[in-house]
């Protein structure tokens, strides 16, 4: 299950249907550390986002999809420490015989680093791949009326 995140930001430009959106400066803990946007000048987050009819200036609420904590979790430690258990348990095993006790434990240590690094880069790979099936999108806009200054939903 899917966390979602909504901030508030302000589309800096507009070019080949994608906006950059300047995050509002005061965003939560949580906005800075998901790692959807870019640090722009000053320090800014910028997020690029589908355009739509967007226009430099609109004001927007976006929304990013975050992994559940757990499935990280799973992914990034729990898999990983399974998977060098097993390779240590397979590489001592696969030099049961024959092979001294030293050759055993390299063997299993060997086995368990590669298996853990194997591990590792799916969870990696499926992070990323929940990110380009998740993009950042814009929920809600408002707009500055240009001759009474009041806002447009």
């Amino acid at each position: 299950m899917a966390t979602t995140l909504h901030e508030d930001g302000t589309v800096e430009s507009v070019d080949e249907g994608r906006a950059r959106v300047c995050m509002a400066s005061g965003a939560s803990e949580m906005c800075r550390r998901c790692n959807a946007c870019d640090t722009g000048p000053g320090g800014a987050y910028v997020l690029e986002v589908d355009a739509g009819d967007l226009h430099p200036g609109d004001r927007v609420t976006v929304e990013v999809a975050l992994p559940s904590p757990w499935s990280a979790i799973a992914l990034l430690l729990a898999l990983p420490l399974a998977a060098f258990v097993f390779g240590a348990i397979v590489g001592v095993a696969w030099f049961a015989k024959g092979a001294s006790d030293t050759v055993q434990a390299l063997a299993g240590l060997a086995a368990g680093v590669l298996a853990a690094a194997a591990a590792l880069g799916t969870g990696l790979l499926s992070d990323r791949r929940f990110g380009r099936r998740h993009p950042p999108r814009v929920v809600a806009v408002r707009r500055d009326n240009w001759h009474t200054g009041s806002p447009v939903p």
